[in-house]
């Protein structure tokens, strides 16, 4: 067996008769750190949605581990796949604990019960995001960015081979940005992670695919994808690329004067 986790062959999905990916052909390794980069609009939660199967009207082919990703059943796909979406979902009546528990369902037979080693696994995973205090507060009272943080800690206690986030860091503070992202990355599994602050992603990912309008511009190293002229061509702004202080991967330091 290969070492590819997902393999796209033209890629086409369209919405409504308007055309959202358009060819998309890439293919993402075991343990690989990918960033899913892009404006609004470049179909970046759209290719997401294919890679989980939430979307599955699409044209072309998507692999999974050498086989037609939808071969697998649902459980299978549940089992190997955890997802962190942008929007935490609001309508779960359950307690942060529960909610974090539901990450053992598809290791789980039916009417199974949480065991001693669940309960370790469930509490390790709040204490990693800082959770701790709240197992026992229900979800919907939890502020956007404490949300978010439960979501990560239900795919982690799902121990999937790989782990899709929609913009993960979209409510949470500076602090907890870079906490979920390191968490992320000290999985030691494929992260496929859709982010707007190129900063943060260039700080976290070894390998960047760069959208725009349903198309891949770039796909590669950050030399490859995070040019000044990319960024010129592709978000419309002026920016200078240089070598971070701390991390020494590449820093984006944007002009705000005059547009392009």
């Amino acid at each position: 067996m290969s070492n590819t986790v997902f393999k796209s062959s033209h890629l086409c999905w369209r919405a409504a008769d308007k055309l959202i990916l358009d060819q998309l052909n890439f293919s993402i390794k075991q343990g690989e750190f990918v960033g899913l980069i892009g404006p609004n609009g470049a179909g970046k939660s759209s290719l997401l949605r294919c890679l989980y199967q939430k979307i599955t009207q699409y044209q072309g082919e998507i692999s999974f581990l050498d086989r037609d990703i939808k071969s697998y059943s649902r459980q299978e796909l549940a089992s190997r796949i955890a997802v962190v979406l942008q929007e935490p979902p609001s309508q779960f009546s359950l307690k942060v604990y529960d909610v974090i528990a539901m990450g053992l369902t598809p290791h789980k037979s039916l009417l199974s019960f949480d065991t001693a080693s669940d309960r370790t696994q469930i509490e390790a995973a709040a204490t990693q995001v800082d959770l701790t205090d709240k197992l026992e507060q229900y979800f919907n009272s939890l502020s956007g960015g404490e949300k978010q943080r439960a979501m990560i800690a239900r795919a982690m206690v799902q121990k999937p081979q790989v782990l899709l986030m929609d913009e993960p860091t979209n409510h949470l503070d500076i602090r907890h940005q870079l906490e979920v992202l390191d968490l992320a990355r000290s999985l030691d599994i494929t992260v496929i992670v859709s982010i707007h602050d190129l900063n943060l992603a260039a700080a976290f990912c070894d390998r960047f695919i760069l959208m725009n309008k349903g198309q891949i511009v770039a796909n590669g190293s950050h030399e490859n994808v995070l040019t000044e002229q990319h960024l010129n061509s592709v978000f419309g702004v002026h920016a200078h690329v240089d070598q971070h202080p701390f991390h020494k991967g590449p820093r984006i330091t944007f002009d705000l004067g005059d547009k392009p």
